[in-house]
């Protein structure tokens, strides 16, 4: 039983760190922001733009930060299961809270996009048993 339960907590993280990781060329990519503006002419011109294209590069800067948050959770949890590390699960449990953090203050803007893969994170961390298989 704690193979399916590893496994499940593995798929559970790897999503995680995989919705993390999504965010980079999102940011690129998304029209995130929309808008109208009249031409002198009186013609109506709807726009839309990035993250990127409206902050900059500095915004996947910024987005390193959870996809460091999630592998360092991922590497945490992959302890926890293989050796029974205490240490693990604490370093897995402290970066899926400053995950939550990171979403919460980020919330107004890029943070909801990184809720997905604290949820997947918190739902790996919880369901991660510890130590080997029997």
């Amino acid at each position: 039983m704690a193979g399916i339960e590893k496994r499940r907590s593995f798929l559970l993280a790897s999503g995680g760190v995989a919705c993390a990781l999504a965010l980079i060329p999102t940011a690129f990519f998304a029209p995130v922001y929309h808008g109208t503006s009249v031409t002198p002419g009186g013609a109506v011109v709807r726009m839309t733009d990035s993250e990127v294209g409206v902050n900059g590069l500095y915004v996947v800067w910024l987005l390193c930060i959870p996809v460091a948050l999630a592998l360092v959770a991922w590497v945490g949890l992959r302890l926890r299961c293989s050796r029974a590390s205490s240490l693990g699960s604490t370093v897995a449990w402290a970066a899926v809270v400053l995950l939550f953090v990171f979403a919460a203050v980020g919330l107004a803007s890029i943070g909801v996009f990184v809720l997905p893969a604290a949820l997947l994170l918190l739902a790996a961390a919880t369901s991660a048993p510890a130590g080997p298989a029997a």
